[in-house]
């Protein structure tokens, strides 16, 4: 097949030979056969080696017709062990003896002397455990960390190109703990919440004893429990000592600030002394009676009802 050079003039045509693909391999091949400076090592580097071949025999023609799921499944299983002593290279006439040694079948024909049967049956066992031996190697590295099956998702994810990418890489622990700026608003971000929870319980707990709320005893509480709780412990015992001789509201602030903001957010409360159980006659004589809690405002309508028999 031939075709015009566009390079050249119009007027000077000339014919150029195209080489084909086949044309090409061929030539490459009787250059190899031609060179004479090859070495045996650059032979052996060259050879292709292919699995031992064995005979296909599809599944599809033993499961053929008609048969119980028990039977299929036995099947099933059958073929699978057979695909696996394939697999360690074994012929069929070997998978055969194996099977008829593993069932315990006895054939009357003429077979092989005894000896040759228990030599075979001996190197197809040796051949089973070495590939068990095998199978229960680490599949790692030495000096290799093993990871579990979450870090190795975390990892697949990161460098296989994930659009999470930002995301998965915050789960990883960093080491080094990261420097606050000392300028920085989201520092007192935990003060402030703890000052916006002991409000709205100040609020709840005066409500319900029908007090009027003061604001500038919620800034007096909030300074407390920044400075005095991490400075001087003492001044927190104080006021406790105080609520316990009269001052509801105090008490409640109290108790607010008992745990440090460290164990707010990162767990549960944990009480450093054991809980005292309120005896039931107490309960009883500082129990309101029915017309002190209608005066509360948010129980004006409180009715308690007829008690369960």
């Amino acid at each position: 097949m031939k075709r015009i050079n566009s390079c050249v003039k119009s007027g000077e045509h000339v014919l150029e030979e195209l080489e084909t693909e086949g044309e090409r391999q061929l030539k490459s091949l009787l250059q190899h056969q031609l060179d004479t400076s090859v070495s045996i090592e650059e032979c052996v580097s060259k050879k292709e080696s292919f699995a031992p071949g064995t005979m296909y025999k599809p599944f599809g023609k033993e499961a053929a017709g008609t048969m119980t799921l028990s039977q299929f499944q036995t099947l099933h299983e059958k073929d699978q062990e057979t695909a696996s002593l394939r697999e360690l290279g074994l012929n069929e006439t070997e998978i055969l003896i194996w099977k008829s040694h593993v069932s315990g079948e006895k054939k009357t024909r003429l077979r092989a002397t005894p000896e040759a049967i228990q030599n075979r049956l001996q190197d197809i066992e040796e051949r089973i455990s070495e590939r068990q031996r095998i199978l229960c190697l680490p599949q790692r590295f030495a000096k290799s960390k093993q990871l579990t099956r979450r870090e190795m998702e975390i990892e697949n994810s990161l460098f296989q190109g994930a659009d999470r990418h930002s995301f998965l890489k915050a789960l990883y622990y960093q080491d080094e703990p990261q420097k606050k700026n000392k300028g920085d608003p989201m520092n007192n971000l935990e003060s402030f919440y703890q000052e916006m929870i002991m409000k709205k319980r100040l609020e709840e707990f005066q409500l319900m004893r029908g007090e009027p709320f003061a604001s500038h005893s919620l800034v007096s509480a909030t300074s407390v429990g920044d400075s005095g709780t991490a400075e001087n412990p003492s001044l927190l015992q104080d006021k406790g000592k105080q609520a316990a001789q009269g001052k509801g509201p105090s008490l409640h602030v109290a108790k607010v600030f008992d745990n440090s903001p460290e164990q707010c957010w990162t767990g549960p409360k944990k009480l450093p002394q054991p809980i005292e159980f309120v005896p039931e006659d107490e309960i009883q004589r500082n129990r309101l009676s029915e017309e002190e809690i209608r005066k509360i405002p948010m129980f004006s309508s409180y009715n308690p009802g007829e008690p369960n028999k």
